[in-house]
């Protein structure tokens, strides 16, 4: 859900795999579906290595269909943008410190308020609110969680 790329340099190194999905911004989100920009020889090893089982007949429609239609995809990114930034200013003024993010979520501290994020995570399910605990993954303390952008105000 970015505009920013590297994809400019798959061909100057050749490790740089560059994965794209039609989630958010196509509203694909059930179907899975998304694309990959590297190097020949990486597209190559890839689909060597592929699923027996490529892509569903209707996944493959669908992302054709949407792939039609740019303008609801920039809309979508643009919508994402917004509510990004005005979720991201939201959570520091209560407090919490938010990572810098072009992505349809965010990466929050919930240290200096003191509030360990399991805790957080299970008082806001309360309220059938869902967040994703990161507290203590690995070379994380017990303070961090993640949150999806919403497209609605």
């Amino acid at each position: 859900m970015s505009q920013q790329t590297v994809s400019d340099l798959i061909n100057k190194y050749e490790n740089i795999l560059v994965m794209c999905s039609l989630s958010k911004s196509f509203a694909l989100a059930g179907l899975r579906l998304g694309y990959g920009i590297g190097n020949e020889k990486l597209i190559d090893y890839l689909y060597r290595g592929s699923q027996i089982f490529p892509i569903n007949k209707l996944a493959l429609v669908a992302g054709m269909a949407a792939l039609e239609d740019l303008d609801y995809a920039y809309s979508n990114i643009k919508q994402v943008s917004i509510e990004r930034e005005n979720l991201s200013q939201s959570l520091k003024k209560i407090g919490f410190f938010v990572y810098p993010s072009v992505t349809n979520f965010l990466f929050v501290n919930t240290k200096p308020l003191g509030i360990f994020s399991s805790n957080l995570v299970k008082a806001l399910r309360h309220h059938n609110i869902w967040i994703k605990d990161f507290g203590f993954k690995l070379g994380l303390d017990g303070y961090y969680f993640r949150t999806a952008v919403s497209t609605q105000p």
